[in-house]
């Protein structure tokens, strides 16, 4: 599953100046090429946090983005 997300970005990010916005594409940009801690000098936890932490500040940017786009109110 993890991997299957790591493509689906991949996808988005190549395809996405397309079909989303200037704003939405770079943040997608800056997840995929974000650094990475190395598996064999860190903690798995930590990587999983690491990356958690980057997607999920990822996902609020997005959602902003779209707010703006939509003119909608933060639900």
């Amino acid at each position: 599953m993890y991997n299957q997300a790591i493509w689906k970005i991949k996808k988005a990010t190549e395809i996405g100046s397309f079909v989303l916005s200037v704003k939405a594409n770079t943040v997608l940009r800056g997840l995929r090429d974000k650094p990475r801690l190395e598996w064999n000098e860190n903690p798995p936890w930590e990587i999983f946090e690491q990356d958690y932490n980057y997607y999920k500040n990822s996902l609020e940017k997005i959602s902003e983005i779209a707010r703006n786009d939509l003119k909608a109110s933060k639900a």
